[in-house]
């Protein structure tokens, strides 16, 4: 149990710093990269919810549709479970935002529908 671990508040307020400050080292390595393949960075770091809409809708499809529905026992069963929901999701699933067409019409079609917004970032 971590509660009886025999450290001081100290240390675990240091190993957050320590992490914190690897995460943030990496970041800026991936913001990097990512800049170098001319991709432009929308997140202004104050917490715009816009930014990451797209995945975080995304992610609660994922949730809400496959791994909430399914009792999964092994990783096997989780990946297997993941890649046909995700080939369902991409190639059967109807999307309203996409005009009730499959994403992978709308790829194949080469352009979002006509309500999309028109200078999208990553």
């Amino acid at each position: 149990m971590l509660s009886n671990f025999p450290v001081s508040s100290s240390y675990w307020q240091g190993l957050h710093n320590s992490v914190a400050g690897f995460v943030q080292v990496k970041w800026q390595g991936c913001i990097v990269e990512l800049k170098s393949f001319g991709i432009q960075i929308s997140m202004d770091g104050i917490g715009r919810c816009l930014d990451n809409i797209f995945i975080e809708r995304t992610f609660r499809t994922l949730k809400y549709e496959c791994i909430f529905l399914h009792d999964y026992a092994t990783m096997t069963e989780l990946s297997d479970g993941l890649k046909v929901f995700v080939g369902f999701f991409n190639q059967e699933r109807l999307h309203q935002g996409l005009d009730y067409q499959t994403p992978d019409e709308v790829y194949e079609a080469g352009c979002f529908p006509d309500r999309e917004i028109d200078n999208q970032v990553a």
